[in-house]
């Protein structure tokens, strides 16, 4: 399933978008559904960002799964107005941009028990500024 949707906000004009989500199993065994969740968007400022996150489920088993996320953006990082009269030393983090970034997580874990789970994770990130 998806859905369009509009935003509005100062620091970056009018955004559209979609949001969405695909629940499917793995296997024919399978009794627990694995998902895929998506957001994407673009804005009249020509900023845009891409989401996507999941969580699979291997075999009839919800005890061995993979957890994954990836973001991609050019989009602004941090926002203090739209005003160019701003004392920025006065909140001792520097005025950012619109900043390129690139997130990506896989995680494949193991639930021993419902309070027990291991993890082996890789993450990249990646930033231009």
């Amino acid at each position: 399933m998806a859905l369009p949707y509009p935003s509005y906000s100062p620091e970056t004009s009018w955004q559209f978008g979609i949001t969405g989500v695909w629940y499917f199993h793995t296997s024919k065994q399978s009794t627990q559904f694995s998902d895929l969740n998506f957001d994407m968007g673009y804005t009249l400022n020509r900023q845009w960002y891409v989401n996507a996150n999941s969580r699979i489920y291997f075999n009839s088993s919800t005890r061995w799964y993979l957890d994954a996320y990836l973001s991609a953006k050019h989009y602004p990082d941090l926002f203090f107005g739209t005003t160019n009269n701003i004392n920025v030393s006065y909140y001792s983090i520097p005025r950012s941009e619109e900043v390129a970034k690139l997130n990506a997580l896989l995680a494949a874990k193991e639930k021993v028990d419902n309070v027990i789970t291991y993890s082996s994770n890789l993450m990249y990130q990646y930033a231009d500024q």
